[in-house]
């Protein structure tokens, strides 16, 4: 549980923000990093619930997380307590609310909820890759720097981010398509993550149109570099399919269109895979994709001519109105391939009353679309020409211009020569042209400009003598020409201007400058010939000034509605056209956005007004069209310009606009709508800081303006003095609704601390509303709304600003929070408005140290304010102020301190919220600190108590580090004692769930602190158990009657009853810290760097061990000194090896037995678990010390197993044990009488036979014979298992050690073992203890010990036979052949008496599975041996089975017999084919047993089965030699008489297997003709066997035995009529497999007929 606690106390102090020592700082979308790490989550929960529900309106399913992750339980939840399950659940939910707020991230609601996820949820860290994705389409947003600032990304594509991480900075465009292009793994990781988005009913335009831009530059990068175009399309393919196909996003589906298009483009496309893309395409139509789809389908079809759409494609195509789509989309798409191919599909699919009416559709389409010569061919070609003359007009004008070069040429096709027809034509042309001229005729008065701007654009692409007409219905065409040139394309501008320089030059006398600004406005145009035919205007009207100097009429300066127009004077006239225009004629024409720098450059000027009074006359002309002008392009443009234009004509600028500005105020919303918001933001910049009581006094008019002027006062503000700034933040801060963009401008402005101390002061909380009430003392006060309003977005808007910088307003906000707290219950906000004072005096109070502490204030409000409310936020902001003067000005909190410490042992320790453990860890530092550097007296341990009784409310993971805070504070060298004991009292009466905790903190947190500090508070804690065990003593010894005693760790008297309890308890803590882990780790590193340090840690150490005996020498409870020998061997354990050996030496030989074992104990464990204890050495002779007479039982043993642990770890060492094995041997350890002490004895003599192997040899004897006589008494005792197995042990380890050596002993050891009941249960010693006789001894020596032992298992039975023959199997396993050869005859000459068991009557109850082992394993022999050497042996066998006892025992000979043949049979079967010649050997006397009628049936059945086995593995044709199959055969078959045999099936089976190995019609029909006569037989059971053996021959061998039928079937007629019933039963089947062998044709039957 410790490890646990240490890792999430680890994990937490990794991942927290507010370090100890480090500016605390914590990631933050909307505040700067260290006014965050100071922020209440509830604050930002509240706020983010807020933005959250704004949300929910857009985007209802963000309301899913109304209960999860903005539920009211989130701000509870700490992710570092979270199992993985949780964990992964939350990041579930994480990325989910990622991608529904990825939309809105530029609304300020957005980053509200981000805030929140941030701070509680950590997303920034746990699902940092999908963070990062959500919102990279607003890469170059100033708010995507912040997410990358707080950004930790985990996957490697993201890592080319680290550097804008770093900075922060926003990134551009190049930079994520050039790591796209770099790096494939990015590439596919941003794909698959928009095609998740896609798939979560997610995906939003800008994130498609970002996926497909940047797709398509990517593809462009990888084409230029020359990849692979193969490689290209495998890597963009298939997700951009899956996007075509995708129809649940048309965002999606539409960027994957624009990828597919530019696929098309850049790659080249099987012609095959066109068709199924554009199926699939076509498909998938609707109103929302029908235009991308289109020119996805027309970019594919450019690459494949002569494409047909089927029906179902023209349907769909035609239900959008494909039609005239393509018509609009071809102005700026190439999709002549889709038209033709469109139109060509569907004229031949329609009938033929059908396609007039297309042609009549497509009479009106084919004008305006651009096809080639070709494809209007063949176009044409799908029409029959007499089909409607009329449409065939049309096309006669495209191919006209179509093929206008090759006419040239003289290379015009016959069919464009049938279209020739000029008459045709031009009657074609009137008609257009009638039917415009028409609708112009009806033009009146009442016809509004735009749709005879509509006209215009027909007339001007049909005839500009059309255009002419048009002007002639109005009686003024000035106007019109105007609002054309204003408002018109380009070639309606230009015509306009054409005529517009006719009218001038037709009426010289008339002063037309009111066409100066529209002409300004041609002059910007994108369009060369536009700019020019202006410039020439310009020119004719300023050669018309010069001729006619004095105008009669000025044009329009009648009309009332120019009436605020200013007119220009010919002078002025000819400085704006020749000086201001014409002059810069040639830069004009080239770039017509050169006027926006040029212009306001000539009018700037510095002369006074009546030396300037050109330019501003321009001016004042300009501003007057700029605010008077009925055309809004124009308003706009001039207003752009004069947005530039400054110097002393500003004046006449403002003075003319400012009216303007005023009318547009007091537009409301539907006449404000005719002003674009383009025209009001120019207006509005026309303005500057001299203007600044105007733009305040319309501040409050409509939104746009309103916008557009606050804007443009954050603009001017560095021009604003401080009572403009004052003036302006009062007028904002006082309406009474607040828009999102006075936010804005209120971050963006400057302000002072002099205004905001104005500010403050200009708020009055309370105000009276009976003076005579007042008076007589009885306060009634009323406190205003908007006061509190005010005052509240005063204190929001100092929070914004840094309140840091502002520490002038500190005694202004005290003053405030005083009224505020006094006040509390009065007003509604009062909690809210709390936090913003306590938090900004917070700020400013620790940003900058105080001189003088101001009378506002008092300390003792702020404890009163601390102690009274419930809100937590208030009372951490209020302990953190209060921690901050405290540092400031200590001697003024000093009075406060206890009350304070005692309120947050019970609230504020108990939260666990990073502000909350922020407020506490600045609360502790700094009050404390101040108290000591006061130098003043206070009760530390009562100051402890308050934080060690909180212990069980503080949240477990924040624990350690208050506790390390405090006693870093306060002085751990002093004072970590007191916690420990402090904690070991509370143990005391806690439940055994806490116990366990307390355990797990005491130690967690002593390991934090250095090793000086952990060694003095074992020493303290030890004198303070020997303390209160002297001052117990004493009162005891007293005789008074005293129950309590005062210590100085504990804040309160302690019971005397509970004191040896309390003392047991801090042992157990001193025990805990001393075994943990490191701490030896830190002393030996310790001892290492630091001689100096590490002799007084030496000392400390040394005076803790001290102490530790002197308790237990003091100490008389049993308990009690329990818990000290445990405390002392943990402390003792710390000790380096050389003073180890020092220490424990002396407790070695210490009187005590008790401690004596202990200490044996410690060496034990020290010399297992240390590193670098080869000088523990020197304690082997203290360990051997304690084998003696005088040790009792446990000590001894105790004292042997410590040496056996010592010689394995001091195996290299070997002479250090060889006086201990004298003693081990001895009678004090092998022979002692205690069989525990023997067990000992024997388990070190074993260690020890491994350490010092042949220097052992000379008490080898000795041991070993005295270990066999124990062993033999422990077979017999029923306790003696553990012994025996100990005893086995030894003997095992002594045959691996010195095998030579201790051949001697094999025989004994493997009597002993077969005669062991015990060694071959359950631990199975005795089968490891056979396997290593049989690794490591000799063969030869092996042998000759098994050999000696067999007639050892005569006597203890068949077990002992069966595994000691497992004995020799294991011997021949790992004995080599040559090792074999050695030995093998004597080993033959065993295995023959082995077999010779069954004759001896040994084993009678289990000799056959004796036998069959001893088989078994003598085939096993026989593998070890080659064919010459085993075939003597083999006639060996022959004769001494089947000769040898052939006079001399007649009854045994019938016991080798069978076992010869049962062996036979075995070693036939084991080793097949490679032995069937062995059976020549054995052949004769096999067929005169066969032949004998005195043959035993077991004998004979078992020989019956020797021959199976010798024809089933004959494979050389041994069996078809004549000589031996005229000598088996009828042998064989005669065995049929003896019917029944043991087992009728085994001679079945052979008489079959030999006709099989012996295939021939003469052996078939000399074994035929002997199986004939036993059919006639008298014997039943011999005529039934003749039946089977029949039967099984036809069945196995088929046609190969038919050929005998004729010789059979009259023996065959006679069965069928015999009267037994089995034999006609048999008879049947045996009938019945003939005719399955016979079959179809043939049937048994023709032959008895």
């Amino acid at each position: 549980m410790a490890s646990s606690l240490q890792k999430q106390l680890k994990n937490i102090q990794s991942n927290n923000v507010l370090k100890i020592n480090k500016i605390r700082r914590a990631p933050s979308l909307l505040y700067d990093p260290k006014v965050a790490a100071d922020m209440d989550l509830e604050e930002i929960y509240v706020t983010a619930v807020s933005g959250f529900h704004e949300l929910a309106v857009h985007e209802p399913r963000l309301l899913y997380f109304e209960k999860t992750l903005l539920g009211e339980q989130s701000v509870q939840v700490d992710r570092v307590l979270l199992n993985r399950t949780e964990n992964e659940k939350i990041d579930l939910e994480c990325v989910q609310i990622l991608r529904l707020l990825a939309p809105f991230f530029t609304e300020k609601n957005a980053l509200k909820v981000l805030e929140w996820l941030i701070r509680r949820f950590s997303i920034h860290e746990y699902v940092s890759d999908e963070f990062i994705l959500s919102f990279l389409p607003f890469h170059d947003h100033p708010f995507f720097a912040r997410i990358l600032g707080c950004s930790k990304p985990k996957s490697r594509p993201l890592l080319f981010l680290e550097n804008a991480i770093k900075m922060p900075v926003t990134l551009s465009r190049a930079d994520i398509v050039h790591a796209l292009s770099r790096d494939k793994e990015f590439f596919a990781m941003f794909a698959q993550f928009v095609q998740n988005t896609a798939e979560s009913h997610n995906m939003y335009p800008e994130l498609a149109r970002f996926w497909a831009g940047t797709m398509m530059e990517v593809l462009v990068a990888w084409h230029s570099s020359n990849e692979d175009p193969n490689v290209l399309l495998d890597r963009f393919f298939l997700r951009v399919s899956y996007a075509v196909s995708y129809v649940s996003s048309i965002d999606f589906q539409i960027a994957g269109f624009m990828l597919l298009s530019s696929i098309a483009a850049s790659l080249p496309l099987s012609p095959s895979i066109i068709p199924p893309l554009v199926s699939a395409i076509t498909d998938r139509l609707s109103f929302d994709n029908i235009k991308p789809a289109l020119i996805c389908v027309g970019h594919l079809l450019q690459f494949c001519s002569s494409f047909e759409f089927d029906h179902e494609q023209l349907e769909k195509l035609e239900s959008f109105g494909a039609s005239s789509l393509l018509i609009e989309l071809s102005q700026e798409h190439r999709l002549d391939e889709f038209f033709v191919s469109y139109w060509v599909s569907l004229i031949k699919s329609r009938k033929q009353k059908d396609k007039k009416r297309l042609i009549s559709l497509l009479d009106t389409s084919i004008s305006q679309i651009r096809v080639t010569h070709e494809q209007a061919k063949f176009l044409l070609s799908v029409i029959p020409v007499n089909q409607d003359f009329k449409a065939l007009q049309s096309y006669r004008r495209i191919l006209d211009s179509v093929i206008q070069p090759e006419r040239k040429e003289g290379k015009l096709d016959n069919l464009i020569n049938t279209l020739q027809d000029k008459k045709k034509s031009s009657t074609f042309s009137k008609k257009d042209r009638e039917v415009l001229l028409k609708k112009i005729s009806e033009i009146d008065s009442q016809t509004s400009f735009e749709q005879c701007l509509a006209y215009a654009d027909s007339a001007a692409d049909l005839d500009s003598s059309v255009f002419i007409s048009l002007l002639s219905k109005f009686g003024d065409k000035i106007p019109f020409l105007l609002f054309c040139i204003a408002n018109g394309s380009e070639r309606i501008i230009i015509l306009s201007l054409i005529e517009l320089r006719k009218t001038i030059e037709e009426n010289k006398d008339v002063d037309y400058q009111i066409i100066l600004p529209v002409v300004l406005y041609s002059l910007q145009s994108k369009d060369t010939e536009v700019r020019s035919r202006a410039l020439n205007l310009i020119l004719t009207f300023l050669e018309l000034r010069n001729e006619n100097l004095e105008f009669s009429i000025i044009y329009g300066m009648d009309d009332n509605d120019n009436k605020n127009l200013r007119w220009l004077s010919p002078v002025e006239t000819k400085y704006y056209c020749s000086d201001l225009l014409l002059d810069r004629s040639s830069e004009i024409g080239l770039d017509g956005t050169y006027l926006f720098s040029y212009i306001p450059e000539r009018l700037f000027t510095e002369k006074k007004p009546k030396n300037a009074s050109k330019e501003i006359a321009v001016t004042s002309f300009l501003s007057s069209h700029a605010a008077c002008s009925k055309l809004s392009n124009v308003r706009v443009l001039l207003l752009e310009i004069l947005t530039r234009v400054h110097g002393k004509v500003e004046d006449a600028k403002m003075q003319i606009l400012l009216p303007r500005l005023e009318q547009l105020s007091e537009f409301n919303s539907e006449k404000f709508k005719t002003v674009s918001k383009r025209e009001v933001e120019a207006l509005v910049n026309c303005f500057n800081h001299t203007s600044f009581t105007s733009l305040l006094s319309f501040l409050s008019s409509n939104i746009v303006l309103s916008q557009a002027i606050c804007r443009r006062i954050v603009e001017i503000q560095s021009h604003l003095k401080d009572p403009q700034r004052l003036e302006f933040v009062k007028a904002v801060i006082s309406q009474d609704e607040q828009p999102h963009y006075y936010v804005d401008v209120l971050d963006s402005i400057k302000i002072p601390d002099t205004v905001f101390k104005k500010l403050i002061g200009s708020v009055r909380l309370v105000k009276e509303k009976n003076p005579a009430i007042a008076k007589r003392k009885r306060i009634d006060s009323h406190i205003f709304d908007g006061d509190v309003q005010r005052l509240t977005r005063i204190l929001e808007l100092l929070e914004t600003k840094n309140a840091a910088s502002y520490p002038k307003l500190a005694s202004p906000l005290f003053e405030v929070l005083n009224s505020v707290i006094a006040l509390k219950e009065d007003i509604v906000s009062s909690n809210y408005l709390l936090q913003l004072l306590l938090g900004l005096l917070y700020e400013m109070i620790g940003a900058s140290p105080i001189t003088e502490l101001s009378p506002s204030i008092r300390i003792d409000t702020l404890v009163g304010c601390i102690r009274s409310t419930n809100n937590p936020q208030i009372q951490n902001k209020a302990l953190l102020l209060v921690s901050a003067l405290a540092n400031a000005a200590p001697e003024a909190v000093l009075h406060g301190v206890m009350p304070i410490f005692t309120f947050m042992g019970s609230t504020v320790l108990s939260r666990d919220d990073a502000f909350s453990i922020h407020v506490i860890e600045q609360t502790v530092k700094t009050v404390i600190s101040a108290l000591i550097r006061l130098g003043k007296d206070f009760d530390s341990s009562l100051l402890v108590s308050c934080f060690v009784n909180a212990f069980p409310h503080i949240p477990q993971h924040r624990r350690l580090r208050l506790y390390r805070l405090v006693l870093q504070t306060i002085g751990s060298n002093r004072f970590l004692s007191v916690v420990l004991i402090q904690f070991a009292e509370k143990m005391l009466l806690a439940k055994s769930t806490n116990v366990v905790a307390i355990h797990d903190f005491c130690l967690t947190l002593v390991q934090s602190f250095s090793v000086a500090d952990r060694i003095g508070s074992i020493n303290q804690c030890s004198r303070f158990c020997l303390k209160s065990l002297e001052e117990q003593s004493n009162s005891d010894s007293n005789g008074k009657a005293v129950s309590l005693i005062k210590l100085d760790e504990l804040p309160m008297d302690v019971d005397l009853a509970t004191l040896g309890s309390l003392r047991v308890k801090v042992l157990e803590l001193i025990s805990l810290v001393s075994k943990a882990k490191n701490f030896a780790f830190d002393l030996a590193k310790i001892m290492e760097n630091s001689v100096d340090s590490f002799v007084e840690i030496q000392a400390g150490l040394f005076e803790s061990i001290k102490l530790l005996i002197t308790l237990s020498q003091q100490s008389s409870n049993e308990m009690e000194l329990g818990h000290v020998y445990v405390a002392l061997r943990s402390v003792i354990h710390l000790l380096p090896n050389e003073l180890f050996c020092t220490v424990l030496g002396k407790l070695l030989h210490d009187e005590r037995a008790l401690l004596r074992r202990k200490a044996l104990s410690i060496v034990q464990q020290r010399v297992q678990q240390g590193s670098k204890v080869s000088a523990l050495t020197a304690l082997i002779p203290d360990v051997t010390y304690n084998i003696s007479n005088y040790s009792d039982e446990e000590t001894t043993q105790l004292a042997m197993d410590c040496l056996a642990v010592m010689a394995k770890r001091f195996s290299a060492s070997p002479e250090l044990f060889i006086s201990p094995i004298e003693v081990v041997s001895g009678p004090y350890g092998l022979k002692n009488s205690a069989r525990d002490v023997q067990v000992s004895a024997i388990v070190c003599i074993t260690v020890l036979t491994n350490t010092l192997a042949a220097r052992i040899l000379p008490y080898l004897a000795d041991i070993v014979n005295y270990s066999l006589s124990i062993l033999d008494d422990a077979r017999k005792d029923p306790e003696g298992d553990l012994l025996e197995l100990a005893c086995f042990s030894m003997m095992i380890d002594f045959f691996k050690v010195l095998p030579e050596f201790s051949s001697s002993y094999v025989e004994p050891t493997i009597k002993c073992a077969l005669a062991s009941d015990r060694a071959f249960e359950h631990d199975a010693i005795g089968e490891l203890l056979f396997e290593t006789i049989a690794n490591f001894i000799p063969t030869r020596l092996l042998m000759k010990s098994i050999f000696a032992a067999w007639p050892e298992c005569a006597r203890l039975g068949s077990t002992a036979a069966l595994r000691l023959l497992e004995l020799i199997e294991l011997a021949l396993q790992n004995s080599s052949r040559s090792a074999i050869g050695t030995v093998y005859k004597s080993i033959f000459k065993f295995f023959l008496d082995s077999f010779d068991s069954r004759r001896s009557l040994l084993f009678a109850e289990d000799v056959d599975n004796v036998e069959t082992q001893a088989v078994n394993v003598f085939l096993k022999f026989v593998m070890k041996l080659s064919d010459t050497t085993f075939r003597p042996l083999f006639l060996h066998l022959h004769s001494w089975a089947l000769e040898d006892l052939y006079e001399t025992d007649p009854s045994g000979i019938v016991s080798r017999q069978t076992f010869f043949y049962n062996f036979l049979t075995i070693f036939l079967d084991t080793l097949k084919s490679i032995v069937t010649n062995y059976y020549a050997y054995v052949l004769d006397d096999t067929i005169e047993l066969l032949s004998s009628k005195d043959t035993n049936s077991e004998v004979r059945h078992l020989v019956n089965s020797s021959l199976v086995s010798a024809f089933e593995n004959d494979t050389e044709e041994f069996w078809m030699v004549p000589a031996r199959f005229g000598k088996i055969s009828p042998v064989l078959i005669e065995q049929i008489q003896y019917a029944p045999l043991l087992d009728d099936k085994v001679l079945v089976k052979a008489i079959v297997e030999l006709a099989s190995v012996a295939s021939s019609s003469d052996n078939f029909r000399s074994m035929n003709t002997q199986l004939l006569q036993y059919l006639r037989s008298s014997n039943i059971n011999a005529r039934l066997l003749a039946i089977q053996i029949q039967t099984q021959l036809y069945g196995r061998l088929g046609e190969n035995w038919i050929s005998t039928l004729p010789q059979s079937v009259p023996f065959i007629a006679e069965l069928m009529e015999d009267d037994d019933d089995q034999v006609e039963t048999a008879t049947a089947e045996l009938v019945r497999i003939i005719d399955d062998r016979l079959g179809e044709n043939e049937s048994l039957q023709d032959y008895l007929t």
